[in-house]
């Protein structure tokens, strides 16, 4: 529920990331997808709750970012669930360096990657996105 005063306000579940994303399964559930570690992290995981404002479960890894290392790191990743397909969501996720030397010389590090990730669930997938075929 909304809240006047800012300080009664407490996070849904711990670690969540500033951007990620959530939205309505064809289950009627809510699925998360973002980077752990409060979005800073090498982990994209995915996470369900019945409603918006939770109670969310655990987190699960989707997938481990190969980039972050270093200097290097990963963030904001998301599902695009309206360009799903084949049993299959679309995640996004980016990367950047704090080494401005190491992106002038690699402008490879600071852009988004793509992945397809096959949901263990396919009431997972957005409604009316179940057996799309491409």
């Amino acid at each position: 529920q909304w809240k006047e005063d800012i300080s009664s306000v407490r996070p849904l579940f711990a670690g969540a990331a500033m951007e990620a994303s959530v939205h309505l399964t064809s289950s009627g559930e809510y699925l998360y997808v973002g980077t752990d570690g409060g979005g800073m992290g090498s982990s994209i995981i995915a996470r369900l709750a019945p409603t918006p404002e939770g109670p969310w479960g655990e987190p699960m890894l989707i997938f481990e970012a190969p980039e972050h290392e270093g200097d290097v790191f990963t963030y904001c990743a998301k599902a695009h669930p309206e360009l799903s397909q084949n049993g299959r969501l679309l995640l996004s996720y980016n990367v950047n360096t704090s080494n401005f030397e190491k992106l002038v010389g690699d402008a490879d590090i600071y852009r988004p990657r793509f992945l397809w990730w096959p949901p263990p669930q396919p009431g997972w997938l957005p409604p009316g996105r179940k057996d799309q075929q491409d």
